[in-house]
Formats: C-alpha cells, sequence, structure tokens
C-alpha cells in the first residue's frame, strides 16, 4: 500500500501544481485586459473621444431630386 499512496499523493501534487500555474496565467491575462482597459481609458480618452465625435457627428447636405410640379 505505500507505493500505491505516494504515487497517489505524487499525481494529487502535480494537479495542484499544474491548477496553480492555469490560474496564475490566467490571473495574469487578467491582469493585462484589465490594465489594457484603464491605459485606453485614462491616457487613450481624448483621442478617441475627438474621433467618435468626428464620426458620428457629420453633417452631409444632399440636393433632393426634384421631377416637374403640376398645378392641378
Amino acid at each position: 500500500m505505500g507505493p500505491a499512496a505516494t504515487m497517489s499523493e505524487r499525481r494529487a501534487a502535480d494537479l495542484r501544481s499544474r491548477t496553480l500555474i492555469f490560474a496564475a496565467l490566467l490571473g495574469c491575462a487578467f491582469l493585462g485586459l484589465l490594465g489594457r482597459l484603464a491605459y485606453l481609458q485614462v491616457f487613450k480618452h481624448d483621442e478617441y473621444s475627438r474621433l467618435a465625435e468626428s464620426q458620428h457627428a457629420e453633417t452631409i447636405r444632399l440636393k433632393p431630386p426634384r421631377g416637374p410640379i403640376y398645378d392641378r
């Protein structure tokens, strides 16, 4: 029973370490996304605000097509 228990403990330790590594990588990815979001919100706000306004508020005057107007 000794070697089987040792093997089982070893597999449990491997699973814990893999889970910890996965959680750490996931945490780093989340922090990276959070950092990028903060960067865009804080430092690039004015630039993207101007860009959005220029794309949104644009007036184009079109001459409507007119046909002949008949008086009854």
